[in-house]
């Protein structure tokens, strides 16, 4: 399935009329710059992985936040969820969503900061798909490791080694990486075996 054929399917979710304009605005992440190929893997995989749960028990608004939380990211910032929540919102009721579902869908987007542990069924689905990737095979971990190297090499090798530390260690910390059962029972194992790998080669 092409990257339009994916998108205009997962607004069908939410019973919208697929908007070309916003599709062509979402275009520089899916033919991203080098520094951003991995968030273009990423936004496939949010789509891909929303369309398969979407005739079976995910929920819509999920779908829809996969659509619109993977926004251009701004290098160098650290608010990224937040703007990409504001983008959210404001194409989405530009497009015709009513108020209520597009303030819903970026608070999911600010979910996947994972300040906080997710408390609705749609936030802890999308958080689950968020942090898919610690629980893919190994050899796709690594490739993700060196895609987020990459991304920040403007950081310092000391600082960037202890802030990645300091993110996979709380990972690994959680009683239950993930909140949903699907992912639990297939992917929990596999994501503290990469953790904790990683960890140890920092």
């Amino acid at each position: 399935m092409t990257d339009r054929e994916q998108w205009f399917e997962t607004w069908g979710l939410l019973d919208a009329p697929p908007p070309e304009k916003l599709f062509q605005e979402r275009c520089p992440v899916l033919g991203a710059a080098p520094f951003l190929s991995h968030v273009a893997t990423y936004a496939r995989m949010l789509l891909s992985t929303c369309a398969g749960f979407s005739s079976r028990e995910a929920p819509c608004r999920s779908s829809a936040c996969a659509v619109v939380s993977t926004t251009p990211l701004r290098h160098h910032m650290d608010d990224n969820e937040e703007q990409s929540a504001y983008w959210a919102e404001k194409s989405l009721i530009a497009e015709g969503l009513e108020s209520d579902v597009a303030v819903a869908i970026g608070s999911l987007v600010l979910a996947t900061k994972h300040t906080a542990v997710s408390d609705t069924d749609d936030a802890k689905l999308l958080v689950d798909i968020d942090l898919s990737i610690p629980g893919a095979a190994e050899a796709r971990f690594i490739e993700y490791e060196r895609q987020i190297r990459q991304e920040y090499d403007w950081v310092a090798g000391d600082a960037f080694r202890q802030r990645r530390t300091d993110i996979l260690a709380a990972l690994l910390n959680r009683f239950a990486i993930y909140s949903t059962g699907w992912f639990a029972s297939r992917l929990e194992e596999q994501a503290r075996k990469n953790l904790t790998r990683s960890l140890m080669n920092y």
